[in-house]
This record gives structure tokens, sequence and C-alpha cells, in this order.
């Protein structure tokens, strides 16, 4: 009940945020309403929230991909060093975010699952060298419940070398950002997970290096950097293009009370919806509209989901935005930048 009350945003009793309201939400309560009867529809089958094709792809994924990133991170401390061994591993923690840390840290697996079952995933996402605790403080509450806003740290920390919205001071080298920022995004994940969790890092890098010296005869830094980068990138890649794109819309700071609901949809956005194995792989990622209106149900059931989503937003004259290729999405991202970089 502590976790629901802390990090379950738009499912639980809370204060509202100066932006947003969840009790005079029509969208958000009419989407919600149609989602538990479609639920209720399938109580009882295998395609119930934890039910048997939940249950299968959380358990074989949790022990595959477990597994593997046990296995590259042995073979990028302890193997032979090379940076094919830390790109492996750098796949492997992608894999583990978006597919176990991701989802328990939301709440996925708390209400269905054996407890120690939802906190060992949640845990498991030491692998990104960070705490779950403080992930789910600064995504959970700062992305989820002030998505886009002044309030979202995942939208605000690239200033004054990222422009991504009007309200911004511009620079005269942002005009370049749209070429240079590809140098910048592999540093996310220093200042996004190992800035915010510096002694409890230094403690894991320090471990490894003393590790991989007394078993290997070598230090592993240069690899441990390696991941980082790598791992960076490919998180901003994917998952940050689905709010910061010239379609979604960022709202500085409302003067109005608008629903959290609508919000959600109109500052997400979905991309490569038909294809299963980018779901499946990504933990449902791509659909971020589905994720962010409902981040406790998994991700398995976010393509049904959809289709009662879209219904509703148009009912209610509301934008999905959704991308049919991650490369449309992209290009959509780039646009943005340029948008931004160019002078007042």
């Amino acid at each position: 009940e502590g976790f629901r009350s802390r990090y379950l945003v738009g499912k639980v009793d809370r204060p509202e945020p100066e932006e947003f309201t969840f009790a005079n939400d029509v969208v958000y309560q009419e989407m919600s309403a149609e989602v538990e009867a479609y639920f209720k529809s399938v109580a009882g089958t295998m395609w119930a929230k934890g039910g048997l094709c939940e249950r299968a792809v959380v358990y074989v994924k949790f022990v595959l991909i477990l597994g593997l990133a046990l296995f590259t991170k042995y073979q990028s401390v302890l193997g032979s060093g090379s940076l094919v061994n830390s790109f492996m591993h750098c796949i492997t923690m992608l894999l583990v975010i978006f597919n176990i840390s991701h989802g328990a840290c939301h709440g996925e697996l708390i209400m269905r699952y054996p407890t120690w079952f939802s906190k060992l995933s949640q845990w498991v996402h030491v692998f990104l060298g960070s705490r779950p605790g403080d992930w789910m403080q600064w995504h959970n509450v700062s992305h989820h419940q002030h998505t886009n806003t002044h309030s979202d740290l995942d939208t605000n920390r690239g200033m004054p070398f990222l422009r991504l919205h009007d309200e911004d001071p511009h620079f005269w080298w942002l005009r370049y950002q749209h070429r240079y920022v590809w140098f910048i995004y592999p540093m996310t994940h220093i200042v996004t997970f190992i800035q915010r969790e510096r002694f409890f890092a230094a403690f894991q890098i320090s471990l490894c290096n003393l590790l991989s010296w007394a078993l290997a005869g070598r230090f592993c830094m240069w690899q441990l950097l390696a991941e980082s980068f790598m791992f960076g990138f490919g998180f901003v890649m994917i998952n940050h293009i689905t709010h910061t794109n010239d379609e979604t819309e960022y709202v500085h700071r409302p003067s109005t009370k608008v629903g959290w609901g609508e919000h959600q949809l109109r500052s997400s956005s979905n991309w490569c919806m038909d294809n299963i194995a980018v779901t499946m792989l990504l933990g449902g990622i791509n659909y971020q509209i589905e994720h962010h209106l409902f981040q406790s149900i998994h991700h398995i059931h976010y393509p049904e989901m959809s289709k009662i989503i879209r219904r509703v937003s148009k009912k209610q004259n509301v934008p999905y935005v959704s991308f049919p290729t991650y490369f449309a999405a992209l290009r959509s991202h780039i646009k943005l930048l340029v948008r931004m970089g160019t002078p007042l």
C-alpha cells in the first residue's frame, strides 16, 4: 500500500499537482472505465491480468534476460575485455530495464505476483548502476506525473546544450544541436543514473574493478565506460523520442488545470505499433501512450488497450500520435531539434 500511495501515479488518491486534475479528468475516466470493462470481459481467461499469457512472458523473460545479463557481465569484467563483450552487455542492460526493472518499478507485479519476485525484479535495476528507489522517485513521479512540463526531469536536464521547448532560452550554439547532440546522448547513463547515485555507483565500479584485477589480472574501467556510453545512447534513442518529437506537446507552466489523462495523450507518442517483435523486445516502450496512462498494467495487454484508447481519444477530439516506423519517430525528433535550435 505504501508503494501504491507513493508511486502509482493516476491510480490512487493523492494531492493534485499544480498542472493537472485527476478528479475531473473526463478523458481518463472514460478510458479507464472501458479498459476495466475489457479486463472484466477476459477475466478467468489466459488473457486476463496475471493470466497464463502474461505470467509466461513475465517469468520466461526474467529467467532468460537475467541469465544473459549475468553471463555478459561476467564476460565483460572477467573475459577478454573486448568491446564486443561490452556491446553485448549494453544490449542486455537495455533488455533488463525495458523488460524487467522498469515494469516492476511501476507496480506491474505487485498485485498479482509473489512479493519477493516483485522486489527482486525491481532490484535487478542494479545492473544499471543505481537503486530502484531513486529511479521510482524521479521517473514514476517526476516524469509520469509531470510529463513534458517544467517539473519533468527527463525533458529538462539538457540545457544549456540541448533546447527542446519554446520556453527555454536560446544560445547561438543551439543552432547546431541537431548535429552535436549525438555526442551528448551517450552521456545519458552517467547524467541520469550514475550522477544521482554517486556513492552506490562508485561502490559498484570499485567492486567490478577489484574482481577483474583479482581474477583476470587487469582493471575493467574502459569496459565499464564503453557499456555506459553505449547504453546511454541506446536508452535515449529508444525512449526519449516518444516525448520529444515535433508532434507531441510541451506545457511549461499551465495556467489552468487540465486533465492528467488528456495531457498524457498530448505529450506522448507511439511508434511501430504493428510490430509484435519490437513490442516484446522493448517491453512495450513503443506503446508509450498506453504505458503512461496505465503504467501498472503489463505491456502484453497494450495492443488491445490501444484500440480502446484510440477510440476514446477520437471521440473526445484529443490527438493520438503514432508513428508507423521507428525512423519516422526519429525524423520527427530531429525535426524538433532543428526547429528548437533555430534562432528566435
